[in-house]
């Protein structure tokens, strides 16, 4: 599985597809304060990317899939 929830923090881990997609918004709307961490994502499906620009989430770590790095602005909302 590659993303795992644990509280208010979602990792992203290896290559995340559409299939990911509708349980990465569900917990991005239940979670308080989202954090979602990208530190060992190597590629998301544009949905994925596409929920992330959408929320409010707190991005940590480095965006290393190129096209989400785009999405998110090449990195402005990226946190460490």
């Amino acid at each position: 599985m590659p993303i795992t929830y644990d509280g208010d923090v979602a990792t992203i881990t290896g290559i995340a597809t559409i299939d990911d997609a509708e349980g990465l918004l569900a917990f991005l709307r239940s979670a308080h304060a989202p954090v979602v961490d990208v530190t060992s994502l190597l590629r998301v499906h544009t949905a994925i990317a596409q929920i992330l620009r959408a929320s409010s989430a707190e991005i940590r770590g480095d965006v290393q899939d190129r096209g989400l790095a785009a999405c998110l602005g090449h990195g402005q909302r990226r946190t460490a």
